[in-house]
Parts: C-alpha cells; structure tokens; sequence
C-alpha cells in the first residue's frame, strides 16, 4: 500500500566546504540534494571541486577516453610528446592478475588530457558542483569543513534565502538554515534558473509545516501569562539589513499587540518570553515597502522598513523578504497590527509640564486630546480639551518637546515630556491612521 509521500526531489549541487586559495576564496564540494516532505539531505558526490566565485568559467574541452559528444575528436598532443619514446614493462603479480606499470617523462604534461577520465563519464554541469555543510557551531570560529557523510536538515521553519552575502553577480547561490541555527547549507545551483526552482521548492515544503509550527508556538504563547491571551496573527523569517552592511536571518513573530523578534524558534516557554527584540505595534511605523527614495538596489524591491519610538529615541530597521508574497503579507499585517493596537489601547496619558505647570496629557482614540491637573483635596482640573479633528499640526525636538497646533485662539502649544517625545508622537500617529482607516480611506 503506498505511503502517501511523495517521491523525494533530488539533484546535484555545490556546497560551500571553506575557503580556497583562488581569488573568490571558497571550496566548494559537489554534493547530492534530496528534498522529502520534512527534511533536507545532502549527501557526497563524486566528482571534482567546482571553480571559485569569480573565476572565470570556460567551456570543457572534449576529452580522451571518453569525449564530452558523441563524435568529438580529442585534442592533439604536442608534437614534442610525440617524439618521445615510452617504455612499459608489464609484470605479473604473484598473487594472480596483471599489473601493468607505465613510465613517462612526461606525464604531468599529459595529465590535464586525461582530466575527469578516470569515470568515463563527464561532469554535466560547465563547472562541477561541490560544497560543505557549513556549521554554526556552539563555539565560533571553527571553519566548515568537507561533507564526508549524509547531513539531514528539518525543514521545520527552516530560512530559505537567495539574497545571499558575498552577493552572487550570477544568482545562483541559496542558503539553508535550520530553525535552530545550528546548522546552514551555502549551495550553489548550475544556473539562476535552477537556483530559483530549488528554493522555491524547499519553501514551499516549509511552508506546509507552517501551520503545525504556528500551533506549538500559539500554545506557548497561551502558557505565558506575561502575554495573555494573544493570538499570533504573523511568523517567518525576515533577513535584516544590519548597519555593517551585512545581513542576518531574524524570526518575526507578529502577535495582536507586538512584533517580537528572534534569532532562532523559541522551542519552550521560557525562549518565547525572552525575545531579542520587542516592538509595541501601537509605537511602530511602516515608513516604506518596496524601494524608497535612495534606497540601495540591493534587496531595495523586496524590502520594508520599521520605525519604533522609544523613550531613547527612535530605533529603525530594515528587512528583506524573499517574494513580492511575502512582502504584501507582511505589509497588510503590520498595518492592520498597527490599528488594532491602537483600537485595543483606547488611551493613554504621560506626565508633562505645560506652562511650567506639572499636568499630564491624555489622548484618546475618540476622545481627542486633554490636559489636566490634580488639584489636593479636589478632583483633577481639565486644563484644556480638543478633539483630533482640531489638530492641524505635531512635531517635536527629538529631546523632550512636544508641540500640538490645534488653531485658534490657543494656537501651538509646548509640553514637556521630560524624555524622549517620540513613543508619544507615534502613538498620536496610530491613532490617527486607525480613525481613518474607520471611515474607510486608506491610512
């Protein structure tokens, strides 16, 4: 009776086994891929290393002993080897059988005839694929090293990227990382054609473990009280653009009220409580999806960009995705997170001065505006109240000031936050966009 699974997708690739002594740096090692419904093998093939990054590729000549076409003549020998007069003794073991020894002068000058001969059988690709499982290990520093034996990979929310460092003027390269981070698979394919199939192919088997993934995190999630009862709205993998100029696989997880952020899958209570990043929706902007204004080209069509206000300041990130898909997907989740954080949170106030009076100010996603004091012995004393429609203008100095235009009589008044203004500037900025999302405009 059959399984039900399907038959495993395989094919030949290089994997990256370390670094070379040509001038793109990199080994690497030809290896066999097979892709099942939950994991990854590669495994060791025969065959010679492939050429580095960067060198230049030239067409195989046909070859002795097995030309690369059927009818192809094999190269001349210089005239000089010709000349020259071989000697071969022939002696029979004693253990039985023939062994023939040839002596030749020459025969560093004849070997690069008889190159990849020795199967008869001719590499298909123009440069022969080979690279190493490359490691993360526990203690940095340890370089990959050549793939001996068959390597296993979960494919459960795995990172499967084509936007690669060092960047690839080919497109050719693919990159593999376990959830765990432990392990990472540098491929390169034959061609960009190739490339692209694979990754989309191992996606897509990532992809089918999603929900499954989703559901273990979402009881987690349910477990931990700091969180309540907050539904995952959001998860996969992003590649962050660092500051260096270069990138870094993070874990987005987007939850009703926050995106937290991850270096690998938390796998236990304790690790999803204690993400590496987190950003209150209600406090984050998307500033741009897609290319911006002088945005580099590299990853600039699949990428979006994240501003968070803080009581520090404001914290900006930009992230790349790997399909136009994705980058929709995320787009819509973080707006829509974005104004149901802010219909969620209603309110919210902070201690200001205005006037050189100590007050606080409230804003409120209906209400608008006010600001009032407590007064001893009497209830608080509204000093002033206006309603969102009345705003024509905020701003603030990036220190502690905040400025409100309402027009009017009043015209621009000056509060100070006694910290960063920014938290409060993009909280007013939510709760606009989510009031005009209500009426149906977009935000």
């Amino acid at each position: 009776m059959a399984s039900g699974r399907r038959t495993p997708r395989t094919g030949l690739l290089e994997l990256r086994a370390g670094e070379g002594s040509g001038a793109g740096g990199d080994r690497w090692q030809r290896v066999l891929l097979s892709l099942e419904e939950d994991a990854l093998t590669v495994s060791p093939a025969d065959g010679e290393p492939g050429p580095e990054p960067g060198a230049q590729r030239e067409p195989e000549p046909a070859q002795l002993n097995g030309a690369t076409e059927p009818g192809a003549k094999s190269p001349p020998l210089p005239e000089a080897l010709l000349l020259q007069r071989r000697r071969v003794t022939v002696r029979k073991a004693d253990a039985g059988g023939l062994g023939i020894s040839i002596k030749v002068k020459y025969m560093k000058e004849v070997s690069p005839y008889f190159k990849n001969s020795a199967s008869g059988t001719s590499v298909g690709w123009d440069s022969p694929p080979a690279s190493p499982l490359q490691q993360q290990p526990s203690s940095p520093g340890l370089p990959p090293r050549d793939l001996c034996d068959a390597k296993h990979m979960s494919l459960k929310m795995a990172y499967v990227s084509r936007r690669c460092t060092p960047t690839d003027p080919e497109t050719r390269y693919l990159e593999i990382c376990s959830a765990d981070g432990r392990d990472t698979l540098f491929l390169r394919a034959k061609d960009e054609a190739s490339a692209r199939s694979w990754a989309a192919a191992i996606q897509a088997q990532v992809n089918a473990l999603m929900p499954w993934v989703k559901d273990e995190l979402q009881a987690l999630l349910s477990a931990t009280s700091t969180a309540g009862s907050q539904d995952i709205k959001q998860i996969g993998w992003l590649t962050e653009q660092l500051p260096s100029g270069g990138t870094a696989p993070t874990l987005a997880l987007l939850t009703e009220k926050e995106l937290l952020l991850y270096c690998c899958l938390p796998q236990t209570r304790e690790a999803l409580s204690r993400p590496a990043r987190t950003a209150p929706l209600i406090t984050t902007r998307l500033v741009h999806s897609g290319p911006s204004k002088g945005s580099l080209s590299y990853d600039a069509e699949l990428s979006f960009a994240l501003r968070t206000g803080t009581r520090h300041g404001v914290d900006t990130h930009l992230f790349s995705v790997e399909s136009p898909q994705e980058l929709a997907a995320w787009t819509r989740q973080l707006v829509d997170g974005c104004h149901r954080a802010a219909e969620g949170v209603q309110e919210v106030s902070t201690a200001c001065t205005w006037n050189g009076r100590p007050c606080s100010l409230s804003v409120h996603i209906d209400k608008g505006f006010t600001l009032w004091a407590a007064e001893p012995g009497a209830a608080q004393v509204v000093l002033l109240r206006q309603p969102f429609e009345k705003l024509q203008m905020s701003s603030d100095d990036g220190a502690s000031l905040l400025f409100l235009d309402f027009g009017g009589t009043e015209g621009e008044i000056q509060l100070d936050l006694h910290s960063c203004p920014k938290t409060m500037v993009f909280i007013i900025h939510s709760f606009l966009s989510a009031k005009v999302t209500r009426l149906g405009l977009l935000a």
